[in-house]
């Protein structure tokens, strides 16, 4: 099978070190960060991105563990998936000692995208395995951009106009709340008439939130990253920043009328 077009970021969770550097020969092509045990794991998941991990089951807690378990490799694929859905960050698990049926069923039914044996008994190598998963996720993100470039986003406003939801993922309150309340009534009025939305200049914006200009620039800049993120983490990938506040140089701001719906919830 050939190689992803791109080098990609991979995390290899794995405390056997000659295991650890087959590994990193065989997938040379690629950006390889090994952790030795779950403390390690955790960290590097903390502070940068993988498109793919490859884990082993049975690991150490620590540096100081000397009983290495499977539920360690368990209880870290748990915390991946509470974070990243299987076409953000696949997870192929690796077996040896446990390499069962039993264990394999249970890793592909906590969240595992393949498994390997590491006893040669698996029908692909793994670098065949890695690009093959790596390929089919470049093409479910195509998928899902090409989808998230099709939908429609829902603002939902609570009648206490304290609070907005947007796509029942992520709330907005105070400033934020009272921009894309502005921008709603805005909307509507003109929804009214049957007439586009107009923009809302930027000055004007600050002056009847009370804010200075900056701010508001802000203000849009924090909803379009929150939107951004949330939509990241949910389904792999990001938004157009257009989708919910459309921008254009000089004329300000307006809901886009092509992405969203509107509800006023009672």
């Amino acid at each position: 099978m050939g190689r992803p077009p791109e080098v990609k970021r991979v995390l290899l969770v794995e405390d056997d070190p000659g295991l650890r550097d087959l590994i990193r020969s065989q997938l040379s092509q690629h950006h390889i960060t090994a952790a030795p045990h779950q403390a390690a794991a955790y960290a590097a998941l903390q502070t940068q991105p993988f498109d793919l991990v490859l884990l082993d089951l049975r690991l150490p807690v620590d540096e100081r563990d000397i009983d290495p378990h499977s539920q360690v490799g368990f209880d870290i694929l748990g915390s991946i998936r509470k974070r990243h859905n299987p076409s953000r960050l696949p997870v192929v698990v690796m077996t040896a000692y446990e390499g069962t049926s039993e264990t394999t069923k249970r890793a592909l039914k906590s969240g595992a995208t393949e498994y390997w044996n590491k006893d040669g008994s698996y029908s692909e190598t793994l670098p065949d395995l890695v690009n093959r998963v790596l390929l089919e996720q470049d093409a479910e993100r195509r998928q899902a951009a090409q989808e998230m470039a099709a939908r429609r986003h829902r603002l939902e406003f609570h009648p206490d106009g304290t609070r907005v939801t947007v796509d029942g993922i992520v709330t907005f309150t105070k400033k934020p709340c009272s921009l894309l309340t502005l921008l709603r009534d805005s909307y509507m009025k003109a929804a009214e008439s049957d007439r586009e939305p107009p923009f809302i200049r930027l000055p004007k914006l600050a002056d009847m939130l009370e804010i200075d200009q900056d701010h508001v620039r802000a203000l849009v800049m924090r909803i379009r990253k929150r939107i951004a993120t949330a939509h990241l983490r949910l389904d792999g990938v990001s938004p157009d920043q257009n989708c919910v506040i459309q921008s254009q140089l000089w004329e300000g701001y307006r809901l886009n009328p092509g992405k969203v719906d509107i509800a006023d919830l009672r």
